[in-house]
């Protein structure tokens, strides 16, 4: 009778095994893995609806896709995060997974400190909680605290070896703060460990095109076989913008702008993508063009400010953000005159007094 009663519930191993799934799924840090993640949990709260850990799991998974839900799907999917994170909260009050669900969900743009705050509160309760402490380092990189980014991704970037999203922000972390030679050693961990991820890809592409090895990057931008799969106009662009940045000709440069200008109403990352090249061809004044357009909505220019299906999906694009503005390319945007009106009008100014802090690289 005592053996009866202490062999396992098979709904609970299924659910178990549902949940390991799960968290390799979600550290590929593509759509796709957040959605066999979400998946998995949905299959696991079935079989042990008791089970605050998948259930918490289950709202960060949800948290995820909510960044890339079409926009008559985004309130149905808020309302899912919301849910599953009370579950697991009425189940065990301190699950970290779903405090951090409700944490992150907040889109952040121009609300820096709620946003810093709420996510504090998280690694209070849970220290170790890495998807808390990874947004929480990227937030500080897009307010500027390019040295507390840094020493994040060192803390944390162990802890899930494979992470995908973690190992290629480890990429920007060492070249913002001028490691060169630690973000070409964390791009080739990253893609020999996920050949052709987008984030990791374009890591690399960006370092080598703003250190002075635009052939290299030329290169890699003509390697087919391990490229992530972009679309046609994307690559064109990238080749057009990199070759000017290689040659250094008048116009090169001015048909590159051209194409840079002409396409940030592509999508999010298109004009992401812009200010980063327009900077790294000197092209300041066109910069701030875009940063008017794509963190305002102002001026002449328009630009694409929230992903829709179909479009160019990259991480950390997907939402409206700040951090290319703290690259190293883009030094002289935050020398420019012009740059402290900008952190003013987008919040950062007033942040950064709050906060006693101040931007640098």
């Amino acid at each position: 009778g005592a053996l009866w009663l202490a062999r396992p519930d098979p709904d609970r191993v299924r659910a178990a095994t549902l949940v390991a799934d799960a968290e390799q799924a979600r550290q590929t840090g593509v759509s796709e893995g957040a959605a066999r993640a979400a998946l998995a949990l949905e299959q696991a709260v079935r079989l042990d609806p008791a089970n605050a850990a998948a259930w918490g799991k289950l709202a960060l998974a949800r948290c995820a896709l909510a960044e890339e839900t079409a926009p008559d799907r985004v309130a149905a999917v808020t309302a899912q995060v919301q849910e599953s994170a009370r579950r697991a909260l009425d189940l065990n009050p301190r699950q970290p997974d779903a405090l951090a669900a409700l944490a992150i969900l907040p889109p952040y743009f121009g609300d820096w400190a709620a946003a810093e705050a709420r996510m504090d509160a998280v690694v209070n309760v849970a220290p170790d909680h890495v998807a808390t402490r990874d947004a929480r380092a990227f937030l500080y990189v897009s307010v500027g605290r390019v040295r507390e980014n840094h020493a994040e991704r060192l803390a944390i970037t162990p802890r899930e070896p494979l992470n995908t999203i973690l190992l290629y922000r480890l990429i920007y972390a060492h070249w913002i703060v001028g490691e060169v030679a630690s973000a070409d050693r964390a791009a080739e961990r990253a893609l020999q460990l996920w050949p052709q991820n987008p984030g990791a890809w374009l890591g690399r592409l960006w370092v080598l095109s703003f250190t002075g090895r635009a052939e290299r990057a030329l290169a890699q931008l003509d390697d087919a076989a391990a490229r992530p799969d972009l679309p046609p106009w994307m690559l064109e662009t990238l080749r057009a913008s990199i070759t000017a940045i290689a040659t250094g000709r008048p116009a090169d440069r001015a048909r590159a702008t051209e194409r840079l200008l002409g396409q940030v109403t592509r999508s999010p990352s298109a004009a992401v993508n812009a200010l980063l090249l327009l900077n790294g061809l000197g092209e300041t004044d066109r910069a701030f063009e875009v940063a008017r357009a794509y963190l305002l909505e102002e001026g002449p220019l328009m630009a694409n400010v929230r992903w829709r299906p179909g479009q160019v999906l990259i991480n950390d694009q997907r939402r409206r953000k700040t951090h290319m503005l703290f690259t190293p390319v883009a030094a002289a945007m935050r020398a420019d005159p012009r740059f402290p009106a900008l952190a003013d009008r987008l919040g950062l100014a007033a942040y950064w007094r709050a906060a006693g802090v101040q931007p640098g690289i």
